[in-house]
């Protein structure tokens, strides 16, 4: 009775973990870069008490009201890319690309007064608020415990009669509702195979993976990720008596990513079987035979392609408390997402097994493939609120600092009926708290011409996971990162001519994480080695100005 209930509650959990990878992913779309002019960037983004530049339009929506004539303006550039992994093997990945990360324009509409308002403005810019263009390789040299494994655990309580298809009248498996996927693909593949009964035959509600007491073997984990978080908004402002600078933006937000991975181990002494039909001597009747699989050297292939488009308001002001000091502050709603996932995974397994009945070992090679899946559901990413403070220093500088709170403990799923997600906004509760970001920037104008500018910003992780945790992970891609922070160095020139300006900056961005190719067993405690992943992003942007 007691292993009923224990195989119910089990059954429930993996039903319910289909979803819970959702609190990752969930951060993964909701976080925002810090990207904009060159100007902007080479003061460390920190303009949220400052305005006047077409990338506050996404960040203070008050910075419009600065504005007092019409500008057109666009950013572009080059980003080198770099991703190093340390675990007992230190790989290194590179990628250069090409970035347009905004273009944008403001009109200005004066009212000829002094007193009250004195202007109206309006604006349209592009910006882009994330890039997810990344390369990484983990390599393991000694493994500790298995994919394979994971997966076994993560099946404990599913019949194999669901696994295999047998209870559904097309004979697919991946057509019971429910059935974590990967564990049909893990069982489809070899990857798993019923646990032995000591008091003979085997569990159907039971699994073993490949990597057991005896076994030995190295892997690696290749991750290729790319897509954008883009953002169109419309913004409206104004400037009261030249003290008082208002503004509220509508942002529509187009999300695209695409994540391709694939998991590969090289496995020795290994755990499990390999079922065959063999014909025995009555005509035309066979025999289950399961032959010991003695090694296996598979890939785990996955692909994950993500699409979403969502709105969100923003507020802003900024007070000219004096000449020479003022202060910002903004509120952004959070974006309402409506979003789909499509996946699906591969599995190619070469593996030797041992025909018990000849005393023969044989290889093969199976390439098993799952269908592809479809999900949709709503995300609603955090609130976030700024404060600002900019010192004008004569003619000559200016000193600005910006705080960000935002609210990543109160991201949230729900299905597209409108159901909430109460298991994935859980996880994101106990997962996750409030994200801090700290920007400063100053500028000095070295001839009436000619500006150079320092930046520095700072985001803290809001993390409160551990690699020790085990998560529950959905999908078919089992491994997965924790952010611990990032930083960004940034410099740039200015030059003004005319109605024409052109701004230079230079951006170092320092990003680490950790990486785990699969969550800790449950049953166990073990995952793979925890590999450190260090992403660095040296970029220089131009960006080209026309006021008029």
């Amino acid at each position: 009775m007691k292993r009923s209930i224990c195989i119910m509650a089990i059954t429930m959990c993996c039903v319910a973990s289909l979803f819970a990878q959702g609190s990752m992913n969930a951060y993964n779309y909701s976080r925002t870069d810090i990207k904009g002019t060159a100007r902007y960037m080479g003061m460390g983004g920190a303009f949220g008490a400052l305005g006047g530049d077409i990338s506050t339009l996404s960040q203070n929506p008050a910075g419009i009201g600065v504005y007092r004539s019409n500008e057109i303006v666009t950013t572009l550039g080059i980003a080198g890319i770099s991703a190093e992994t340390k675990t007992s093997v230190n790989v290194n990945n590179n990628l250069t690309k090409f970035v347009f990360d905004n273009v944008g324009i403001i009109g200005t509409f004066n009212t000829g007064k002094d007193l009250g308002i004195v202007s109206y403005n309006f604006g349209f810019a592009y910006n882009r608020r994330n890039s997810y263009d990344q390369t990484y390789r983990v390599q393991y040299s000694n493994l500790r415990s298995s994919v394979t494994n994971y997966i076994a655990d993560k099946s404990f309580g599913i019949r194999e009669n669901d696994l295999a298809g047998a209870d559904v009248q097309s004979g697919d498996a991946y057509d019971i509702n429910g059935l974590p996927w990967l564990s049909i693909l893990g069982y489809e593949s070899l990857l798993m195979s019923p646990q032995e009964n000591p008091e003979g035959g085997y569990y159907d509600d039971s699994y073993e993976g490949l990597f057991g007491a005896k076994a030995t073997g190295s892997g690696s984990l290749y991750v290729r990720e790319r897509g954008r978080t883009n953002e169109y908004t419309f913004n409206f402002g104004g400037n009261v008596s030249n003290v008082v600078y208002f503004g509220i933006g509508l942002g529509i937000m187009d999300l695209d990513y695409e994540m391709i991975s694939s998991h590969d181990e090289n496995l020795f002494n290994t755990s499990g079987f390999v079922p065959k039909k063999e014909k025995i001597e009555e005509p035309d009747k066979y025999e289950i035979y399961n032959y010991p699989i003695t090694a296996s050297n598979f890939s785990l292939w996955n692909r994950l392609k993500t699409e979403g488009t969502g709105f969100n308001v923003k507020l802003g002001l900024i007070a000219r408390v004096t000449d020479y000091w003022r202060l910002g502050l903004a509120f952004h709603t959070p974006t309402y997402y409506s979003m789909s996932d499509y996946y699906m995974a591969s599995v190619d397994n070469a593996y030797t097994y041992v025909n018990t009945n000849v005393n023969e070992t044989l290889s093969e090679r199976d390439v098993t493939d799952s269908p592809e899946g479809r999900y949709d559901y709503s995300l609603v990413t955090p609130w976030k609120f700024m404060a600002s403070t900019a010192f004008i220093i004569g003619k000559k500088g200016i000193v600005s600092f910006d705080y960000e709170y935002t609210a990543y403990d109160k991201m949230s799923l729900s299905e597209t009926d409108g159901l909430e997600m109460n298991d994935v906004n859980d996880d994101i509760s106990s997962y996750f708290k409030a994200g801090h970001t700290f920007r400063v920037g100053g500028e000095y104008r070295i001839t009436p011409q000619l500006s150079a500018r320092l930046g520095y910003a700072n985001q803290l992780s809001p993390m409160k996971v551990s690699t020790g945790d085990a998560l529950n992970i959905a999908g078919m891609a089992p491994h997965y990162t924790l952010d611990r922070g990032t930083q960004y160095y940034t410099c740039g020139l200015g030059y003004r001519f005319g109605i024409f300006y052109a701004d230079m900056a230079y951006i170092h961005k320092n990003a680490k994480s950790d990486v785990l190719a699969f969550s800790p067993i449950p049953s166990t405690g073990l995952t793979s080695e925890v590999a450190t992943l260090h992403a660095k992003n040296n970029s220089f942007i131009l960006t080209l100005g026309f006021k008029f």
